[in-house]
């Protein structure tokens, strides 16, 4: 069913609150790090397409197994 209004999805949120981090913070080098969203790495790619082409941006992708942290708090919590 279509509802009348504005639709944004996720990426374009994360796509307008990453272009305000820019115009908010004036520095000449960035370091992002992010889990492995794809979302969120589409964001990144776009907002800040000349830093990465330029070599002003350095972005690292942590891909853990999230599993594993949620087993443990489970035993933690029956414990």
């Amino acid at each position: 069913m279509y509802v009348d209004g504005l639709h944004v999805n996720h990426t374009y949120t994360t796509m307008a609150q990453l272009f305000l981090i820019k115009q908010m913070i004036k520095t000449d080098k960035w370091r992002i790090f992010s889990d492995d969203d794809m979302a969120l790495k589409a964001a990144i790619k776009k907002a800040f397409s000349n830093e990465i082409l330029g070599g002003k941006l350095h972005y690292f992708v942590n891909d853990f197994d999230k599993t594993l942290f949620r087993e443990d708090a489970h035993r933690e919590f029956i414990e």
